[in-house]
This record gives C-alpha cells, structure tokens and sequence, in this order.
C-alpha cells in the first residue's frame, strides 16, 4: 500500500475502489482473485455514499484520472480500455438519471475518446438512439417510454 501511495484522502467517495484501481496496476500479477464475499457495503441513508450524484460524479473521475495518467503503461490493453469505457459509460447513464447531463455527456465524450469501438451499456434499442441522438436523449426517451408503458 506505501508503494502505490495509499488512500486519497481528497476523494469525498470511493477511496478503496481507486486504491484497487492503483494496487491491481502495480501489482497485477500477484493479486489473486477470490470468488468468495469478504465484506458487505451497507449504505446509510443521508450519507456520502447515498448520494447517487456525488458518487457516480467521482467515480466517473477516479476512472478517468486512472486511465489518463496509465494510458502509457505498457499492459494497458484494449480490453482494459474498453472495461474502464464502459464502467464510465455506466455512471453517465446513472447521472442523466440524476439530472446531471452536462457530467453525463463530458464522461460519455472521454469513454468514447478513451474506447470508440465499445457499446453502450444496454440494450440495442438504446444503443441505437444513443448513436442516433446522443446519450441523453436517448435516456429520456427510455425514461419515458419505460413510464409510459410500464417495465413490461
């Protein structure tokens, strides 16, 4: 953990996911995956990580400041490009939800800059309004249409 710098403390959220992020780049190879629940995340209401807005924001910031300053480690894949692409993507769509669209769209722009080849995380009816009209009117249309018509 001293190696790679230890906790943000500057992040209001997220600070274990973005140490993962900086332990499994510097230590890759000797991290074992367990397929088993170590530990269970309990969120409290009116606390820091309830706040969908302030956690997707920094997440959608902590993915994109790692890949930023790891773009020239060598072992930075495509697929990794695309994972971190798409988990990007994931927040935009949460925080078109929140009302947040100009977050939304600036993360959407830098997964797509970032991985232009890797879908939107959905279905491909959405996938296509997003090529055909953006992001976030793609959203609202579902968010209607999903209100409209019932989640059948």
């Amino acid at each position: 953990m001293r190696a790679v710098g230890g906790f943000d403390a500057s992040l209001p959220c997220w600070q274990e996911y973005e140490l993962h992020l900086r332990l499994a780049l510097q230590r890759w190879r000797t991290i074992r995956h367990l397929t088993i629940f170590l530990c269970t995340y309990y969120v409290v209401s009116g606390s820091i990580s309830s706040h969908q807005v302030r956690m997707f924001t920094t997440r959608a910031a902590v993915l994109r400041r790692f890949a930023e300053e790891e773009l020239g480690v060598e072992g930075f894949t495509g697929g990794r490009r695309d994972a971190i692409a798409t988990e990007i993507m994931g927040c935009a769509r949460i925080l078109i939800r929140c009302g947040r669209d100009d977050d939304a769209v600036g993360a959407y722009a830098f997964a797509r800059s970032l991985s232009p080849a890797t879908p939107y995380p959905a279905k491909w009816p959405l996938r296509l309004a997003v090529r055909l009209v953006g992001p976030v009117r793609a959203e609202w249309a579902r968010t209607w249409l999903t209100r409209r018509l019932g989640s059948r």
